[in-house]
């Protein structure tokens, strides 16, 4: 049997489909493939003992063995799902830092379901993210779900990771937006050439392709049909230049869907997106920004709106592109008054090691303080601040968790800025 003579009888030959020989039931397809950290083929023994009975991989002690074992899957998910995304209208988003506002914003507009950094989300149907872009299975599920609560329009947080492991392969977007390219993932793509040839492989799967004049990487990017924008002139509600790049890129592809200006105006003036640019109190500030750039254009945006001092709490994420953390240690000590570094989501890594790497990059006489605790770290800056002085909390925004070790805990920067403005 071949996959494509499978894929044709589909669910008369399995009861369930899955790639993670955990989820194996009796009947169940199981497909194996090289992973980032585990090879899938080493698990088909145990596949087998759990009662699968088709297994597809890339070698030949499979049942139907094929050339790209991700490609695979995803044909199958979307097979299993009856090809739920040939049905709705795709719009992909990639691109280092705005993708999860620029999609909020379109989303309203258009009245649109959501997968990203934040959730899965459509009307009353939400689903916690494990990954802004979800593996090709859990893709399709939900799609068929959007699609079968009346959804037409689909916003997807494309990130380059999800892109090169095909998690979206198969997928036909009506449009690709791309919002910025700066240092981000070098740990996995190694350099920019790799991260911008990721990239590229959400619009080779579009039929138009919505790029920011002002970036350099724009150009690079090679597509039929080319829509340019630049940033808008809205008075918005989440501040910054960056947010007028974003709502940019939302209002033009809004224009190109036959929205009308005033319309889509009008709804993104009003947006805000959680852990972006967030106040809590009037002298705190929580965002999302993880990278270089980010970091950056969030504390030159919070001085403007700062009357005294700056302060900023932030630091790395463990098992990520160790590269960006010196050079975000430069960008918050040249910006800032004072800054606390303490630890973000040090996962398998010592977080003493990545503050070292942090500090590597910052001058000596600089005014910063260190606090490997995160809640202590938070609740310092906020307890030496004074009247007029602005903390921001950089670098894990919306989240509401931390990751220790292998370990998930309840945290969040925002219950942690509230519970010390309380006690202040």
């Amino acid at each position: 049997m071949t996959l494509a003579q499978l894929l044709k009888n589909l669910k008369k030959e399995a009861h369930g489909i899955t790639c993670d020989s955990r989820e194996v039931r009796k009947d169940y397809l199981f497909v194996a493939y090289q992973g980032i950290n585990q090879d899938g083929h080493k698990f088909i023994e145990q596949a087998r003992k759990k009662g699968a009975k088709i297994i597809i991989g890339e070698t030949k002690n499979c049942d139907i063995q094929v050339q790209d074992g991700r490609e695979a899957v995803a044909s199958i998910a979307a097979n299993w799902f009856n090809n739920p995304a040939k049905k709705l209208k795709l719009i992909g988003i990639t691109g280092t830092n705005g993708k999860t506002s620029t999609a909020k914003m379109l989303a309203k507009v258009l009245n649109a379901a959501y997968i990203g950094t934040i959730g899965y989300e459509y009307k009353s149907i939400k689903f916690p993210a494990r990954e802004t872009t979800p593996d090709a299975i859990t893709l399709h599920k939900i799609l068929r779900k959007f699609l079968d609560a009346g959804a037409k329009y689909v916003i997807i947080e494309t990130t380059s990771q999800g892109l090169v492991q095909k998690r979206l392969f198969g997928l036909n977007f009506e449009i690709a937006i791309f919002t910025n390219l700066t240092q981000d993932h070098f740990d996995y793509h190694k350099n920019f050439k790799n991260y911008l040839a990721a990239k590229q492989i959400l619009f080779d799967q579009a039929k138009i392709a919505v790029l920011n004049k002002d970036d350099k990487a724009s150009k690079k990017f090679k597509h039929k049909k080319i829509f340019w924008y630049s940033k808008a002139d809205i008075k918005l509600k989440m501040p910054g230049e960056f947010n007028q790049y974003n709502a940019g890129a939302a209002l033009a592809a809004a224009k190109l869907l036959r929205i009308p200006a005033e319309f889509s105006k009008k709804i993104i003036a009003k947006i805000t997106v959680p852990g972006r640019f967030e106040p809590i109190g009037d002298r705190v500030i929580v965002d999302y920004a993880h990278t270089p750039d980010a970091l950056e254009n969030l504390l030159k945006n919070a001085r403007q709106i700062t009357k005294n001092k700056l302060i900023c709490v932030f630091g790395c994420g463990g098992d990520r592109d160790k590269t960006k953390r010196p050079i975000m240690g430069k960008i918050a000590t040249k910006l800032c008054d004072y800054v606390i570094i303490t630890s973000d989501n040090p996962r398998t890594e010592n977080p003493k090691k990545i503050i070292q790497d942090i500090i590597a990059g910052i001058a000596k006489n600089a005014n910063l303080e260190i606090i490997e605790n995160r809640a202590r770290a938070i609740e310092k800056a906020i307890t030496i601040s004074q009247k007029g002085d602005l903390v921001v909390i950089a670098g894990k925004g919306h989240e509401n968790y931390q990751i220790i070790g292998t370990k998930k805990i309840h945290f969040d920067d925002r219950e942690q800025a509230r519970k010390a403005l309380s006690n202040g």
